[in-house]
């Protein structure tokens, strides 16, 4: 993918907006999981009540300790299996998130060349995690 789509999600991801991606199923909505104002958008637009959490996805197994979770044990090797992919576990993590998000339900992303380019970007300032 070219920057500029890249550079626009990035710009509207630090403005406390979110973004369509692609996953392996369906489009996805992702915002900034550390970003209170980002995720009660997200949440008002998809009309879920914060009862239902948003999971955080993350895009490697490596990636998950940054998260400030623990990827370990049956977990780990079915990480190391499945992502990435739709697989989603439920780990122990040691931070708070913005009201309305998991904090304890984490996948890892799709491997489209979209959301690669985004996680990946030198340009990126902000926090490699997000929510859907």
């Amino acid at each position: 993918p070219s920057a500029e789509p890249i550079e626009a999600a990035l710009t509207r991801l630090r403005e406390d907006g979110f973004v369509a991606y692609p996953t392996e199923t369906v489009w996805g909505l992702g915002a900034c999981a550390d970003r209170p104002e980002a995720i009660d958008r997200l949440m008002a637009w998809k009309g879920r009540a914060s009862e239902t959490p948003l999971a955080v996805l993350t895009p490697s197994s490596a990636s998950v300790a940054d998260l400030g979770c623990r990827l370990e044990g049956r977990a780990l090797v079915l990480a190391e299996h499945f992502w990435p992919g739709p697989l989603m576990l439920v780990l122990p993590c040691d931070r708070s998130w913005a009201k309305g998000v998991a904090g304890a339900g984490v996948r890892s992303g799709c491997d489209a060349a979209h959301t690669r380019s985004l996680w990946r970007s030198p340009r990126a300032s902000m926090r490699r995690d997000s929510v859907h």
